[in-house]
């Protein structure tokens, strides 16, 4: 017999770098990954195309301090014996989120009305490139059912515009279904076949939109000054709400400073004229006291 010795051969395989693992586990779909970055760019053109920007509009205030001395509340506020009532700070941003302050904005700016320019691709605000300005003399005469788009024409040759199927003139005040309005042609080149629309909110609403936009934080945990910040679509109408709210809350603030001295003067006042009556009253008193018979007075004894 002959005997056959057998060899076992092992073969071991080289180490794939990671650069080669992943080319041959997704190169095959490359075409899935090259359609969805097109479809991404694809996507992202179309939103910036035809998305309303927004702009956020940022501004910084001083509090106002309710007072410059050290009383009983404000050192047992630093000994943390009232945590739970609120600082200066918290008291004076719930001031300027009041409805009282919002109100007057709305009602100082006339932001009843807004023109807005139908075009092509997306529509656009005109706040202060409008061909006419809207002033709405009685906005309390705006009823919800009379608010939202209305389209209107613009003859600057005639000088009057067409809305509601009525013609109204410029520069006059006008009886509307939104009550007294002033209508006036501003001097801005005017596009005859651009399309105009009139956006009318009442007060309420517009309150409610700069009460949910509007944001109002401390700047410094420790410290007088807020922050505010603000998101529109028309750039230079959220620097005027802005501002216009810092503008009503500093007057509101220094109204409330002259009305505390006027009151702490007629306190003043009141009270020294009780003194002086009770100051004359006891004189003539100690004076008819004198003037009785069998009165003595003191004599000194040597």
């Amino acid at each position: 017999m002959q005997k056959v010795n057998g060899h076992k051969t092992q073969h071991t395989e080289a180490p794939q770098s990671l650069l080669t693992i992943i080319r041959s586990r997704y190169l095959p779909y490359w075409p899935f990954f090259a359609g969805a970055v097109v479809a991404a760019l694809i996507a992202a053109f179309l939103y910036l195309r035809y998305a309303t920007p927004l702009y956020k509009i940022s501004g910084v205030l001083l509090v106002q301090e309710a007072t410059n001395g050290l009383g009983a509340s404000d050192m047992l506020q630093s000994l943390d014996l009232m945590s739970g009532s609120k600082t200066v700070m918290e008291n004076e941003i719930e001031i300027l989120k009041s409805r009282t302050l919002t109100k007057e904005v709305v009602r100082n700016l006339n932001l009843y009305g807004e023109v807005i320019e139908k075009g092509k691709i997306r529509d656009v605000v005109l706040y202060k490139d409008s061909p006419v300005k809207f002033t709405f003399l009685e906005p309390e005469s705006i009823q919800m059912a009379s608010t939202g788009n209305w389209p209107f024409t613009y003859d600057p040759v005639q000088k009057r515009i067409t809305i509601d199927g009525k013609k109204y003139p410029l520069n006059d005040t006008v009886q509307t279904r939104w009550g007294k309005m002033l209508i006036q042609a501003k001097a801005r080149h005017t596009d005859t076949t651009a399309g105009y629309v009139l956006h009318i909110m009442n007060e309420k609403t517009w309150m409610q939109i700069i009460l949910g936009t509007m944001k109002i934080m401390p700047a410094a945990k420790a410290g007088s000054v807020v922050d505010l910040e603000y998101t529109d679509e028309a750039p230079e109408r959220g620097e005027d709400i802005v501002n216009e709210l810092i503008r009503v809350y500093s007057q509101a603030a220094v109204e409330d400073k002259n009305r505390t001295s006027a009151n702490t003067m007629r306190f003043v006042e009141e009270r020294l004229r009780i003194v002086s009556t009770e100051l004359g009253q006891a004189e003539t008193e100690v004076e008819h006291f004198k003037n009785l018979p069998g009165h003595c007075g003191y004599q000194r004894t040597k």
